[in-house]
């Protein structure tokens, strides 16, 4: 790690510099964290969940690594003041409607929400228009909410029913950050994509193009899971060495920690002593029943 220091030659250059800082730090885009990539090996994408009692372990169940998620949100149903993201929308095509749905909220008073709306189909029979976006609204101590931030919107659906429902999700962090993920969608070949917003900092992640895993050969991001301290787990395609090869890409779980948190294997368990005993009597016995089977034969 770098550290860039100011020499202080006098109290205004000091004053000064100070000043620039705080005036392009509020200008400027706070910076996304660095990621580090672990690959946890191939497995069942989809399927497969390892985390558990805040480890998450690789797919031959080799190895543990630390993944704590002690925060986390409650379905709720949704309060009578809770802002819409998203206005009735007008046209000539059909009753507009917006509604919220599955609010969940958080420890810090944040709560996460999709709001669907569109037009429901005409009385002639023609298709209807839907759309579905993700936001958070934070709850005030007076009971009220703050102004609702979109995270992102899901693929407009055309001809769909009304009860349609998004195949994107959004998990808050005790760090702050959001693990968005969208679903592939079979009927658009749209593919899975995942990222990371910071709502402190609104720093904004696209994992999907994040250096780290595409120089790497993954694509196809699925966001699984992420910790209190902002370790994110994911599925992604591995692209075979031989790119010709597209039979030879593998479902990959990756671990993504960002920069200050530690990505280290947790030390395996070692055997207690009655196990050790066990083991070796089982060994044991094993051996006799061999080398009498041996002298039967013989």
């Amino acid at each position: 790690m770098r550290c860039f220091c100011v020499p202080t030659r006098s109290h205004v250059m000091t004053v000064s510099f100070l000043l620039l800082a705080v005036v392009s730090t509020a200008q400027a885009d706070a910076i996304p964290p660095t990621y580090t990539v672990t690959d946890l090996g191939s497995g069942t994408a989809f399927t497969y969940n390892p985390i558990s009692n805040g480890v998450v372990t690789t797919t031959n169940g080799q190895t543990a690594y630390a993944f704590p998620q002690t925060f986390t949100g409650t379905t709720i149903s949704t309060p009578a003041n809770f802002p819409l993201l998203d206005p009735v929308p007008v046209g000539s095509n059909g009753t507009g409607y917006s509604n919220v749905n599955y609010v969940t909220l958080y420890p810090n008073g944040v709560a996460i929400a999709v709001d669907r709306f569109g037009f429901n189909a005409n009385l002639n029979g023609s298709a209807s228009w839907q759309q579905a976006d993700i936001y958070y609204a934070q709850r005030n101590s007076d009971g009220s909410w703050g102004q609702p931030v979109a995270l992102f919107s899901a693929t407009k659906n055309y001809g769909a029913p009304i009860t349609y429902v998004p195949n994107a999700s959004a998990v808050l962090s005790q760090s702050g950050n959001v693990l968005e993920s969208t679903l592939q969608i079979p009927s658009t070949g749209i593919g899975n994509s995942a990222s990371i917003y910071n709502i402190s900092t609104h720093a904004y992640t696209n994992l999907s193009t994040l250096p780290a895993l595409v120089n790497n050969g993954y694509s196809n991001i699925r966001g699984l899971a992420i910790d209190d301290d902002g370790r994110v787990l994911v599925w992604a395609t591995h692209q075979s060495p031989n790119q010709s090869q597209s039979t030879l890409d593998t479902d990959d779980l990756v671990l993504l920690t960002p920069s200050g948190v530690s990505s280290n294997p947790l030390p395996m368990t070692a055997p207690e002593p009655g196990a050790w005993m066990v083991m070796t009597l089982a060994i044991a016995g094993f051996a006799v029943h061999r080398a009498r089977e041996r002298r039967r034969r013989s």
